[in-house]
């Protein structure tokens, strides 16, 4: 029989950028425009005006508009058309009832380019107030235009050179020669790289030429980082690399090293550290690993490209109970094996006659009723004494029927007792049992069978520039 695990009702069901034109359009690079479609239709709402129009919040906020506004129209300045590149500094300040506004260019922009993005900024000024309305000192904004060539070499070569530069002086010179203005050789042997849209914009296009199945699975998802979202528990790769910095980001490289990307103690800066795959490193990968899940399957690369784990099959299995990220099994003599998702806290030794697991613990039925549970926080109190015949858990709140009577019970993962566990019952007796989740199933051969093969990631949110 199927076991398929997928949040709280089916585990008790197992008892039983933006162009701001106002509608105008201007060709941008596809992976532009992709990316910033989202953020293109935010502005325009706060920036175009009309009834319910939305507002920038905060100054953060507001020069990241303005900053993509000016950008957007800039666009018909032909920089790119012409082949060149650069970056130009916007300062708006207050004049009178209007807007006094100058720009400096980069070299590698022109006169004529400067004229055209004042144009361009000083009507960005003049289309509405919502994002410098409130400007009392000059707002100064850094806006990037042109076709911009690759930071870096491709990923191969430059690793090859890289850990070169690492074991001897020569290669490190020729290295440091041929890095890009700007981005310099620290004497951790980190790459330290402007937080510029000019630099951020070209490191993550080619960062993304570098990912791996290892960087979906083995931390945390991109995205926008806000302290109440610290993850609670590192990527695999954090804690590895010289010290200092926030991590934002590690890849896998090839197996020869392990590149991070972090965000520097200057808050101008972020770097990019590469980190040679030697054995000391490799076995702090590997106590990651195990400290993160059980029962994987292949050597550590397997592990980490394509990881899946699997039942032992050097013994027979009765009973499995399955939850999103692990799934536990008893064996013929009652011996509960977990695979997947590590708990705080390893099974018992057993035996036991029935398990049930949940998001964060287990609990399993011993030979004399008694419930035992085990990971973050298991259940336990005063009130929860048997003996029991049954066990179901769905997230943190359990069920279990009392021997001998049929008498149901259920409690609160911190032991509070349920009122209405029948009414509670019932609510999760007619629940469906398949959804999304891992399915798992005990075979006539007594093997453990898991599709997929309980796949486990909690995904937080991550840190990101």
């Amino acid at each position: 029989m199927w076991r398929r695990g997928h949040g709280r009702v089916a585990a008790m069901a197992l008892v039983g950028g933006a162009l701001l034109g106002c509608g105008t359009s201007s060709p941008k690079p596809a992976a532009r425009v992709i990316a910033e479609e989202e953020e293109r239709d935010r502005d325009e709402r706060f920036f175009c005006g009309g009834a319910g129009r939305e507002r920038a919040e905060t100054p953060i906020e507001r020069r990241a508009a303005l900053t993509r506004a000016i950008e957007g129209r800039s666009t018909g300045c032909a920089v790119e058309e012409a082949g060149r590149h650069g970056e130009a500094h916007v300062t708006i300040g207050r004049a009178e009832n209007d807007f006094a506004v100058d720009v400096t260019v980069d070299p590698g922009l022109t006169e004529a380019d400067r004229r055209c993005i004042l144009n361009q900024a000083r009507a960005v000024t003049q289309m509405g107030d919502a994002l410098v309305e409130d400007v009392a000192t000059p707002l100064e904004v850094t806006v990037s235009l042109g076709a911009w060539p690759p930071l870096f070499e491709p990923d191969r070569k430059l690793t090859k050179d890289w850990l070169a530069a690492m074991r001897g002086q020569a290669a490190r010179t020729r290295f440091a020669a041929a890095l890009p203005a700007e981005v310099t050789l620290r004497d951790n042997d980190c790459l330290s790289i402007p937080v510029r849209r000019s630099f951020s914009e070209r490191l993550d296009r080619w960062l993304a030429t570098i990912e791996t199945p290892l960087d979906a699975f083995w931390q945390p998802g991109r995205g926008i980082w806000r302290p109440e979202q610290r993850p609670d528990w590192p990527g695999l790769l954090d804690g590895i690399g010289p010290s200092g910095g926030l991590s934002l980001r590690a890849y896998w490289l090839h197996g020869q090293a392990v590149l991070l990307h972090r965000r520097a103690g200057d808050r101008d800066r972020q770097e990019i550290c590469l980190v040679a795959l030697d054995e000391t490193v490799r076995q702090k990968i590997r106590f990651a690993v195990d400290d993160r899940g059980t029962c994987w399957v292949g050597s550590l690369d397997d592990i980490l490209l394509h990881p899946r784990v699997e039942f032992p099959t050097d013994r027979r299995f009765k009973a499995v109970a399955v939850e999103r990220t692990h799934a536990c099994a008893l064996d013929d003599a009652g011996a509960p094996v977990c695979c997947g998702e590590r708990f705080d806290a390893d099974p018992p030794a057993g035996p036991l006659s029935a398990i049930a697991v949940g998001t964060e613990f287990a609990c399993g039925i011993e030979p004399g009723g008694a419930l035992r549970c085990w990971g973050l926080r298991p259940l336990s109190g005063a009130g929860v004494e048997g003996p029991f015949d049954q066990i179901a858990i769905a997230w943190r709140d359990v069920c279990a029927i009392r021997r001998g009577t049929g008498e149901l019970a259920c409690w609160r993962g911190d032991g509070v007792p349920i009122e209405k566990a029948r009414d509670r019952w019932q609510e999760f007796k007619s629940a469906p049992l398949m959804q999304d989740g891992p399915s798992c199933r005990v075979t006539l051969a007594g093997r453990v069978e898991c599709e997929p093969s309980v796949p486990f990631t909690r995904e937080p949110r991550a840190p990101q520039l």
